[in-house]
């Protein structure tokens, strides 16, 4: 029973901090981008970042902008998630956060790096408005009754050739 009251008070915590975000935001983001040039920049992106293992195209922080999440690293100790925004016509990184035995999900209201290990299981809630990039951990606990917490909506990474 508590694992339950757990899981929901960490999901209300995360309703609450988003719902939190959005409210207090100042100015909207500027919505005059060329697409166009805009993804031909992330491509490069990709195409110069050495140990590029998987990329997505994400709207992260629901503006209508696309944003560029990359999975790097040699292996699953090395894995970071690389959150790139495109600003003043330049792409920028973001944000940068440790990838190893984790997934990127969404839970219908923001982005979760979520994942587990030897009977660990962590969450982490990434936003990013008004160019304020945060990533804040929602538990680091052991798993219950021998199972991981699943997330919905897990990103699909698309590998780099």
């Amino acid at each position: 029973m508590k694992r339950f009251h757990k899981n929901t008070l960490h999901k209300s915590l995360l309703c609450l901090t988003v719902l939190l975000l959005l409210l207090f935001s100042g100015c909207a983001a500027d919505q005059t981008v060329d697409t166009a040039a805009m993804m031909k920049a992330y491509e490069a992106q990709i195409a110069s970042t050495e140990d590029a293992v998987a990329y997505a195209y994400i709207d992260l922080n629901d503006d209508g902008l696309t944003e560029l999440v990359l999975k790097t690293g040699y292996n699953e100790g090395s894995y970071r998630f690389k959150f790139y925004g495109y600003q003043r016509d330049e792409v920028v990184l973001v944000g940068d956060e440790i990838a190893s035995y984790s997934y990127l999900a969404h839970d219908g209201l923001a982005y979760v790096i979520a994942g587990g290990h030897e009977g660990r299981e962590w969450s982490y809630l990434v936003t990013y408005i008004n160019t304020l990039y945060r990533c804040q951990m929602q538990y680091d606990q052991p798993i219950h009754n021998g199972k991981y917490t699943e997330w919905p909506n897990v990103v699909e990474l698309t590998p780099v050739q």
